[in-house]
């Protein structure tokens, strides 16, 4: 792979989802430091996704209903 001079739309889209390497995430973030409008746009996602994130950790913190939870019951373990 390149420096910072050659990064793709893809290796933005693994920086905003913490999939780079540090090497990587180094070359990504030299890369935005030089390009404001897209640093800008870049921290957006990342506000985006972290909020999508909690509110995701609320829904998953919510005790399964009982209705639900005889439902489960019913389905057989994997063995």
């Amino acid at each position: 792979m390149g420096g910072p001079d050659t990064i793709t739309e893809d290796e933005i889209q693994e920086y905003i989802d913490g999939r780079l390497t540090a090497l990587r995430r180094k070359d990504v973030e030299a890369y935005l430091a030089v390009r404001p409008e897209r640093a800008a746009e870049v921290q957006s996602l990342l506000r985006q996704q972290e909020a999508l994130r909690r509110l995701g950790e609320d829904i998953l913190n919510e005790p399964v209903p009982d209705r639900f939870q005889e439902i489960l019951r019913r389905i057989p373990k994997a063995r």
